[in-house]
């Protein structure tokens, strides 16, 4: 048992160390490389490691969902994870949001699908079971990842938008990532400038009555270069030191998310 733990904290470590590596790469072809790491970039940086740990060995704990609360404190929340993980990478956004009073309705979604395209319906299906269940007319969300992106695509291409309350994405990739044109087949739509996000971009329009919020860190090494982490027309928030897992588990980025949820709706005049 040893053993294998020891070569799963070897294999994430390898990963983690790869990443940066990749993102410091990108940031020297793009003239940053003149800026450099300091003393204060070590703690984030073994933090993000941890977290990366953490969200591996915790995998197995989200084969379940889960929809609890301790008082109703305004819609329900679906948790939308990122690609590759399942609901218990967000179970501690999740804890919170139960404390603060929140219905939270996090499930496990599959992206092994060939075209995002795809993976957004089956987001736009759980809004509306949410919505369905709770007997709520919208439903407020927190998505991570690649799941920000299919929220959008959701909202646009399935006809979600009227279900939705408030939005806030954390870490995703509205523009793309360069880490897509390494070639994977599961992120190849996360291409900066496929023809999936371009269709994005240009075909989406803001509902006023939802308040949509991207938060995102230059620290990032999965969603990089930074400005692709930017969503034209929302609430964009930039945190500092702060990895791509970290935004899991960070208590500051968790204010954030409550404070962006808790933005109350704005009524068009008749």
């Amino acid at each position: 048992m040893s053993f294998l733990a020891a070569i799963l904290v070897i294999v994430v470590g390898v990963i983690h160390c790869a990443a940066y590596l990749l993102w410091h790469y990108e940031r020297c072809r793009s003239g940053a490389c003149g800026v450099r790491l300091t003393s204060a970039d070590v703690g984030p940086w073994l933090a993000e490691g941890l977290a990366l740990l953490v969200a591996v060995l915790t995998w197995p704990l989200g084969l379940a969902g889960w929809t609890r609360a301790r008082a109703n404190v305004g819609p329900p929340v679906l948790l939308v994870h990122g690609w590759g993980l399942n609901g218990a990478s967000m179970a501690l956004i999740a804890a919170r949001l139960r404390r603060d009073g929140r219905i939270v309705h996090a499930e496990a979604f599959t992206w092994r699908r060939k075209h995002l395209a795809d993976a957004a319906a089956a987001v736009a299906e759980r809004l509306r079971a949410a919505a369905a269940t709770s007997g709520s007319s919208t439903v407020d969300v927190v998505a991570y990842g690649v799941g920000g992106v299919l929220v959008r695509s959701a909202a646009q291409a399935h006809g979600a938008w009227p279900l939705l309350g408030n939005v806030v994405t954390l870490a995703s990739p509205h523009r793309g990532t360069a880490l897509a044109l390494l070639g994977w087949p599961a992120i190849r739509d996360l291409r900066p400038g496929s023809s999936f996000l371009d269709d994005l971009v240009h075909g989406e329009m803001l509902p006023t009555q939802t308040h949509v919020a991207a938060i995102a860190s230059p620290f990032d090494a999965v969603v990089f270069p930074f400005d692709l982490a930017y969503w034209p027309g929302a609430f964009n928030v930039t945190v500092e030191r702060v990895g791509h897992c970290s935004m899991l588990y960070s208590e500051r980025v968790y204010a954030l998310i409550a404070e962006n949820l808790d933005v109350a709706p704005r009524i068009e005049a008749a």
